[in-house]
């Protein structure tokens, strides 16, 4: 777990003091949101639909992981959210972040005072002497009438090519089901427009609570808009025993 995680503070009401006694023990911030979610029975998934937060995100602030959000402006604002979601005091998460994402980082420094090196001095003059004397001789060769061949080698400059990404869209019947691609969780249906990496082809995968999983090999090379009724499971039959009647 990382710095995030280990930024404590202690959730107490806005009336109480530092001595007095607090309803819960100091919990880090990862720790405490955690804590609010399960307490109010939501897991991350269901979280993330409340709030619009990508589940990734709520994940990554649980866990206390930095390097998995996005800037801090941002996340600053999903702790707003969050805050709201889970009756949370916004400004002791604000704290809590800042004792581990500071601002200096953004924050304006001046430029350090510059000093002329002014012991290459010498080294620059002895340069351009150098210069004269190398231009004097090219100017003498060519006025002899010698052929001066200059060959210029430039290595080709190599770009790394970004990976192109192709939009995915994705609506079901009924609305609200678990959307992975090659094992990773993309939100709930319908989904609008979500990026993916363009490939030759990725595992579709939508799992429902009363429905049948389906599972079907998406190509990626191009974009994919879908939509499909899922099927649902049958019910499950009670034979009775002759004589004994039925509820």
């Amino acid at each position: 777990m990382t710095a995030l995680s280990r930024a404590t503070f202690v959730d107490r009401p806005a009336h109480a003091t530092a001595d007095s006694p607090t309803p819960e023990q100091a919990l880090s911030l990862g720790e405490l949101l955690e804590a609010r979610r399960v307490r109010f029975g939501l897991t991350p998934l269901e979280l993330s639909s409340r709030t619009r937060i990508r589940v990734e995100y709520v994940q990554a602030l649980e866990q206390g992981d930095l390097e998995r959000l996005p800037e801090r402006l941002l996340v600053k604002g999903y702790l707003k959210v969050l805050s709201l979601e889970l009756d949370l005091d916004e400004i002791r998460l604000f704290k809590a972040l800042d004792a581990v994402w500071p601002l200096e980082s953004v924050l304006w420094k001046p430029a350090p005072r510059f000093e002329f090196p002014w012991w290459l001095m010498g080294g620059v003059v002895a340069a351009l002497c150098s210069l004269l004397i190398v231009g004097w001789g090219v100017l003498a060769a060519v006025r002899a009438g010698s052929s001066l061949r200059v060959a210029a080698k430039f290595d080709p400059v190599v770009e790394t090519a970004l990976p192109q990404q192709v939009p995915f869209s994705l609506t079901t019947y009924p609305k609200g089901a678990e959307v992975y691609v090659d094992g990773n969780l993309l939100g709930l249906t319908p989904i609008k427009g979500f990026p993916l990496t363009q490939r030759s082809s990725g595992v579709l995968k939508v799992v429902f609570e009363g429905f049948k999983t389906h599972t079907a090999t998406l190509e990626l090379n191009r974009p994919r808009s879908l939509e499909f009724s899922l099927e649902a499971l049958p019910k499950k039959t009670v034979a009775f025993e002759s004589g004994q009647k039925k509820p």
